[in-house]
């Protein structure tokens, strides 16, 4: 079943007259008049049908993130550029940012 089928279905399951249902925007959601009826309903989308390949791009982002890598270490007395986040730092006045 589409987002369309589906927006008719739910609408009539409700008692909503939608015989000629029109799109309004399709888009990252479905947007459609439940016409003759003064309605428009919202249908949300998967993101694997907005971009059917990010199942396999996720799943092999995934699989490298768990590759075994050298562990980095820092040598002794190098000067580090970037300050290190203490709790003392993350807990300022502007929500939590130092």
């Amino acid at each position: 079943m589409n987002a369309l089928d589906a927006a008719v279905a739910v609408a009539r399951e409700h008692g909503v007259r939608a015989d000629e249902p029109r799109v309004l925007k399709d888009a990252h959601n479905l947007v459609v008049h439940l016409a003759p009826s003064p309605v428009v309903a919202r249908v949300g989308r998967k993101m694997t049908e907005l971009r059917p390949h990010i199942k396999q791009r996720e799943l092999e982002l995934t699989l490298w993130l768990l590759e075994p890598r050298p562990r980095r270490t820092r040598r002794r007395g190098a000067e580090s550029s970037a300050r290190a986040l203490t709790p003392e730092r993350c807990s300022g006045p502007r929500g939590g940012r130092p």
